[in-house]
């Protein structure tokens, strides 16, 4: 599993979809608005205003998503949360896009406006989910199989945190955690000992996070332990 080729993988499917959109709406306009016949390359390649959008509208909107945060956590995305960003990134990007390239241009009626809008929207929405949706579902296959994992640590070793590791344990798909081992919080609660190391106690949480390349971490602390949640906050603030 290599994150940055999963990263790279999102980032050229969204550049793709900005450029494909763009060019299908450049095609829209041409024949639908002009009543032309559909341009060749040829034409397409010499227009100014096409290939100065094919420049920047594409890394345009690779800017958004990256603000929206859509290449961050790539391991924990599902087809919800792209649904939902997506839309709302292309409302957005649309109509920045519409307000600063589109409004200009010389045309007939407020309906060819609208019609734009509308065929860019719809355009860039389906590409962008189609591409997104290819990565996201692999990915999340290979989670479930085990294929993928994230290195996990447990706060917590008393009986709480072994019936939370045997629940996760028990799922019928597998959620991805690689339990490398657990924070002891009061120095005597080693139930969990069994199923996995213990690998230090409360102030040694980011050492322990840092060695261990930890990528989740898992709080199961008692009632006994509340007292001690502020301090195992304060430890975990400031990574990852």
């Amino acid at each position: 599993m290599n994150k940055r080729l999963l990263i790279a993988a999102y980032v050229v499917s969204d550049w793709l979809s900005g450029a494909l959109s763009w060019t299908v709406l450049y095609v829209f306009r041409k024949v639908i608005f002009e009543e032309s016949q559909v341009p060749q390359w040829s034409e397409a390649l010499s227009d100014r205003q096409y290939l100065l959008g094919l420049a920047i509208i594409p890394f345009f909107w690779l800017l958004l998503h990256g603000l929206a945060g859509m290449f961050s956590r790539p391991l924990k995305r599902h087809r919800i949360l792209e649904v939902g960003q997506v839309t709302w990134t292309t409302a957005l990007g649309v109509l920045v896009l519409f307000f600063g390239l589109l409004l200009d241009d010389n045309i007939q009626s407020y309906r060819q406006y609208y019609a734009s809008l509308s065929a860019l929207t719809a355009c860039h929405w389906t590409l962008t989910l189609l591409g997104r949706f290819a990565i996201t579902t692999r990915t999340v296959k290979k989670i479930h199989s085990g294929q993928w994992s994230f290195p996990t640590l447990v706060i917590g070793g008393n009986e709480r945190a072994v019936r939370m590791y045997e629940e996760i344990r028990g799922l019928r798909k597998d959620a991805g955690y690689r339990f490398v081992g657990f924070i002891q919080v009061n120095g005597v609660d080693i139930a969990l000992s069994e199923h996995m190391p213990a690998l230090g106690k409360v102030p040694q949480i980011q050492k322990v996070i840092e060695e261990h390349a930890i990528e989740e971490v898992i709080i199961a602390i008692g009632g006994d332990d509340r007292n001690n949640l502020e301090s195992i906050l304060n430890a975990l603030e400031g990574t990852p």
